[in-house]
């Protein structure tokens, strides 16, 4: 470049301005403020999550369990009467 030039900047290479926040230190938060912070939060929301997927799959099972059973009764039923109640449930 001559001293005449000035240089152009691409739109990429521009700075992104990001809000003022004042620097956090290193080591600013001990390892008790954390746990206390963010760890048992989290903790907190695994445990509920956890259990409702929990619960969530021993009612499918149960479900599927139930469906199973429900549906030979009605197949083996059907083939030998024409009753609305399965025999294998009477």
């Amino acid at each position: 470049m001559s001293n005449g030039d000035t240089e152009t900047t691409s739109p990429s290479s521009q700075a992104v301005s990001y809000p003022r926040l004042p620097p956090r230190q290193f080591a600013a938060m001990n390892p008790e403020e954390y746990i206390a912070e963010r760890l048992n939060e989290s903790l907190v929301w695994y445990d509920k999550s956890a259990k409702r997927n929990k619960s969530w799959d021993l009612r499918m099972s149960a479900v599927t369990i139930i469906s199973g059973a429900w549906f030979q009764c009605s197949s083996i039923s059907t083939s030998l009467t024409s009753t609305s109640v399965p025999q294998c449930l009477v």
